[in-house]
């Protein structure tokens, strides 16, 4: 009977392992959903960042109305692209802002595989680009990152890189979408344990019926931010893929007031 109860004893113990290596293996083929490529590398706008088959980075840029005015470092959600959301961007553009977006590793014509690390290299390089490549002063650029892109937007930030951190949608970290707190040790996109670290003005925006990413995991992102400088954006019934139809306007307008108070230079249109 003892050896049963034994044996027994190791079942969960074993399921936690199974579970851990399961996480381990398939996590990042379950995390990136990366779509067909919605432009082609001849799009207006359309930049190589880095050269290279596997190591290839694209994405679109646009300078600023001004030189030396705002440019926005856009790191895009999941199940989209660079020239996706340009429609989006190209409205920022029209009041002032520059941008740079950026595609992943396995997103839009850049090379490689999606990876957490691959994204971190894309967001280096596509910052260095801003500086080396355009000029740009690091207070004039503006990090920012939806939904699976709060995590690289959050890695330059912890960094001190940036003027400022705009976050939409943003998770805890990937798994805690789905357990709330941390059980495996392999987390990815541990915005949780970064954002202690990053001190950097802060908007975080979020819809508060979002059925993906909990709105509880953007208010204790805000919560747990060590600047003094930030902003919350509530957005009520707004959940997480119809935030810019129900909302657009209305963020549009905060984002370009934060970035007016935070910037150094003159007042936006």
């Amino acid at each position: 009977m003892k050896v049963v109860l034994l044996r027994l004893s190791y079942i969960p113990l074993l399921a936690f392992l199974c579970l851990n290596l399961f996480a381990f293996i398939m996590s990042e083929k379950l995390i990136f959903l990366p779509p067909a490529p919605s432009y082609p590398d001849n799009a207006e706008g359309f930049v190589e960042i880095v050269e290279g088959e596997d190591t290839r980075i694209v994405g679109f840029y646009h300078p600023p109305a001004e030189p030396g005015g705002p440019v926005l470092l856009w790191s895009h959600g999941n199940s989209e692209d660079a020239g996706s959301i340009r429609p989006l961007l190209n409205r920022f553009a029209q009041r002032g802002l520059g941008y740079l977006a950026y595609d992943y590793p396995g997103y839009g014509l850049s090379g490689g595989e999606p990876s957490e690390k691959g994204t971190y290299r894309a967001a280096d390089e596509a910052y260095r680009y801003l500086i080396e490549q355009k000029n740009h002063k690091e207070e004039d650029i503006f990090l920012v990152g939806q939904s699976v892109g709060s995590g690289p937007s959050s890695y330059l930030a912890e960094k001190g890189s940036g003027a400022a951190l705009i976050l939409i949608s943003p998770f805890k970290s990937t798994f805690r979408v789905l357990t709330q707190v941390k059980i495996l040790p392999w987390d990815r996109f541990d915005n949780w344990k970064r954002m202690k670290k990053i001190s950097i003005p802060l908007l975080l925006i979020h819809g508060d019926v979002d059925e993906v990413v909990p709105y509880s995991h953007g208010k204790a992102l805000f919560a747990r931010h060590s600047g003094d400088s930030k902003e919350l954006m509530s957005l009520p019934g707004v959940g997480h893929n119809d935030l810019w139809p129900l909302a657009d306007d209305e963020v549009g307008d905060t984002i370009i007031r934060f970035i007016t108070r935070e910037w150094s230079g003159e007042a936006l249109e």
